[in-house]
Order: C-alpha cells, then sequence, then structure tokens
C-alpha cells in the first residue's frame, strides 16, 4: 500500500476538527476504504504525529482511536494548511523526483510560506 500524502493532510484536518477522542474505526473519509484510512492511521502515529489509543484488532484488521494531533502533528499541520502552498510543494518534489518526507516537506512548505509572506 502506498502513502497518501494528500491522505495524510486530510486525515490531520479532520482530526484537528474533533473536539474529543475519536473511537477505533471510526475516521471515516470520503473516498477512501477503512482499510487505507486506518494504515494511514498507523504511518502517522509512526511519524509521531498523532496521539492514538492501543488499537483494537477486530475480523477485518487493525483499527485506531485517535486521542488527537501530537505537538510535531500540530507543527506538520500548520506548515501544510494552506492550500496552494500544499499543492505547490508536492508539485516540487514531484517535479524533482523527491519522495514526501517529513523531513523534506515541512521546510519546503515553511519556505514557500515565507516567500508567500515576502520574508524569504
Amino acid at each position: 500500500m502506498k502513502r497518501d500524502m494528500d491522505l495524510v493532510r486530510e486525515i490531520l484536518l479532520y482530526v484537528e476538527k474533533c473536539e474529543t477522542f475519536v473511537g477505533p474505526g471510526t475516521v471515516k473519509l470520503e473516498g477512501h476504504s477503512d482499510e487505507v484510512v486506518e494504515y494511514h492511521l498507523k504511518l502517522l502515529h509512526e511519524a509521531g504525529l498523532l496521539d492514538v489509543d492501543t488499537p483494537s484488532r477486530n475480523p477485518y484488521g487493525t483499527s485506531w482511536g485517535v486521542r488527537g494531533l501530537t505537538w510535531q502533528g500540530h507543527e506538520f499541520l500548520d506548515a501544510a494548511r494552506n492550500d496552494t502552498i500544499w499543492r505547490k510543494s508536492l508539485g516540487t518534489l514531484q517535479k524533482a523526483g523527491i519522495g514526501a518526507t517529513k523531513e523534506v516537506l515541512v521546510p519546503l512548505l515553511l519556505s514557500l510560506a515565507k516567500l508567500q509572506l515576502g520574508i524569504a
């Protein structure tokens, strides 16, 4: 299964809007199967962007309960919030043939934001 950075961003935006704990198996995003969403929740936990509850097993796989974003999750989302900067960053990485790793993407997002603000 491939990592989908647009889905990563969509999940972080979804979790940020939630005011309470998001129970296992309840993150539902249009256009994405439950299995793909759960896989990305796992990736976000591993990357240190989400605070999750102990995963629960069910007959269909693993479900993740989400407590919220971590500090790093908030930092990533703040850098990725602007749609124009987000698209430009992913396009720049794709043209260069570079994967959208957190370590490369966040500095790029921040530098493009500074350019947009005229403080680069």
